[in-house]
């Protein structure tokens, strides 16, 4: 298998794929695959180091220096970019977990708020010494960033969940998910060792019930090729707006050391940009035919 090849087959269906994720973080990504695919280092294992990265980054961000900001914004880059890793990995190598997946989640929410803290606080004592001027109080303004972010992800996730759905037959009902992870559980019950397995399985099929809830609401079905028609140039779209984005901008505004790059990309042009492509995807699925 070439080169092109094996990238290729690292990769998620290429119009899901996130744009920052195909022209930056991915082809970064890859060659530290060739380097981590000969070494026995697992997926979980990746994802921890990503981790580290990230928290690394929001201490460098939190001493609020022109210097702890370039280091925090290049650690930013390369947490994501350790963070492709895991993913591209597990389908080379095949050896992918459900644990894997659960683990993966949780770390982007530990680098993310860990980030997140540390800009804060950085943005604070630049704010109190002078050096910055802000359009409010820094812990607002994280506030607004990290609530905004979580929107623009959701839809973003949903679209492209729902482009899997219809094109791809991925399965949008969470007790196929539950049930998916149930089945995990029951073949490693009885496998000796697998505590942290074990654990994550239990708390995660638990904390997915309770999201879930008792909702009974029928997805409504399109035919396969229409939706691939309608939607291909729309999800491309979405992607725009994903969390590979914001953590470019994020990265890009701390290391400038201008960081009212990523409030008018975050607040500013992402929520015009979401009115805009909601008003769009609206007329194309009224558009859809129903199966």
């Amino acid at each position: 298998m070439n080169i092109f090849k094996q990238y290729k087959s690292s990769l998620k269906k290429i119009e899901i794929e996130e744009i920052g994720d195909l022209l930056f973080f991915r082809p970064l990504a890859f060659i530290l695959v060739k380097l981590f695919y000969i070494m026995p280092i697992t997926p979980n294992q990746i994802s921890f180091l990503s981790m580290v990265c990230g928290i690394l980054s929001g201490v460098f961000l939190a001493q609020g220096t022109r210097n702890s900001f370039l280091i925090g914004g290049i650690l930013v880059l390369l947490a994501q970019v350790i963070d492709c890793c895991d993913g591209m990995i597990a389908r080379l190598k095949k050896n992918g977990t459900k644990t894997g997946r659960i683990i993966d989640g949780a770390v982007d929410y530990i680098t993310t708020i860990s980030i997140y803290i540390g800009l804060a606080i950085g943005l604070s004592k630049l704010l109190n010494d002078k050096v910055i001027e802000l359009p409010m109080q820094p812990w607002l303004l994280i506030l607004l960033y990290g609530f905004f972010t979580f929107i623009h992800a959701i839809f973003t996730d949903k679209y492209r969940n729902r482009y899997e759905h219809y094109v791809y037959n991925k399965s949008l009902d969470p007790k196929s998910q539950i049930k998916e992870f149930e089945e995990e559980l029951e073949r490693i019950k009885n496998v000796r060792g697998k505590y942290l397995d074990k654990f994550l399985i239990r708390a995660y099929v638990k904390y997915t019930k309770i999201q879930s809830g008792k909702s009974t609401k029928e997805i409504v079905k399109y035919d396969s090729k229409d939706y691939k028609k309608s939607n291909r140039i729309m999800v491309f779209f979405w992607n725009f707006i994903g969390p590979s984005e914001h953590i470019l901008f994020f990265a890009l505004s701390v290391i400038l050391f201008k960081p009212m790059i990523f409030f008018y990309f975050v607040i500013v042009i992402s929520n015009i940009y979401l009115i805009f492509l909601l008003i769009i995807q609206f007329f194309i699925n009224k558009k859809l035919k129903k199966n």
